[in-house]
C-alpha cells in the first residue's frame, strides 16, 4: 500500500513539475499543494501501517482465511483498506490546486473514484448465514 501512494504522488509530481507557477489567493501555490499531498500520503500510509495485516495481509494469510472459511476476517481487512483510500481521496478533494495543476488533480481524483467505485466489495456481514460464508455485498 505504501508503494501505491508513493508511486501516485511521484507520478503526480512529474506531471505537475512541467507546469510550474501558481495563481489566485484562493488556490494553493504549487509548493503548498505538493506539501499537502505529501502530508495526505504520509497520513494514509500511517493509517495503513496501524491497521497492519488487516489491510495488507500476506497471500498466505488470505489463502489460510479462505480455506478456513474466515470470510468475515477478509471482509474487515478489505473494508479497512478501502477506507484508507476513501480518506486519502477525500483529503485530496478538499485541496484547491493551482490552475496549472487542476487537470492532473482531476485525473487523480477520477482514478481514485474509479478504483474505489470498482471495489465496493464486502461491506457488512450477515451472521445468520445464507450468503457466501457470512459476507454480504453492499452494491
Amino acid at each position: 500500500m505504501h508503494r501505491l501512494f508513493a508511486m501516485g504522488l511521484i507520478g503526480l509530481t512529474l506531471i505537475l513539475a512541467a507546469c510550474g507557477g501558481s495563481d489566485g489567493a484562493d488556490r494553493l501555490s504549487l509548493t503548498e499543494y505538493f506539501n499537502r499531498l505529501e502530508v495526505l500520503s504520509e497520513e494514509a500510509a500511517a493509517t495503513a501501517s496501524q491497521s497492519g495485516d488487516d489491510v495488507a495481509p500476506s497471500p498466505a494469510a488470505i489463502e489460510s482465511d479462505l480455506a478456513a472459511g474466515n470470510f468475515d476476517v477478509i471482509a474487515v481487512g478489505f473494508n479497512q483498506g478501502l477506507d484508507v483510500f476513501r480518506d486519502f481521496r477525500d483529503g485530496i478533494r478538499d485541496l484547491t490546486p493551482p490552475s496549472e495543476a487542476q487537470s492532473a488533480h482531476d485525473v487523480l481524483l477520477g482514478a481514485l473514484d474509479d478504483f474505489i467505485g470498482s471495489n465496493r466489495g464486502p461491506r457488512r456481514t450477515n451472521r445468520g448465514g445464507g450468503d457466501r460464508g457470512g459476507v454480504h455485498r453492499d452494491l
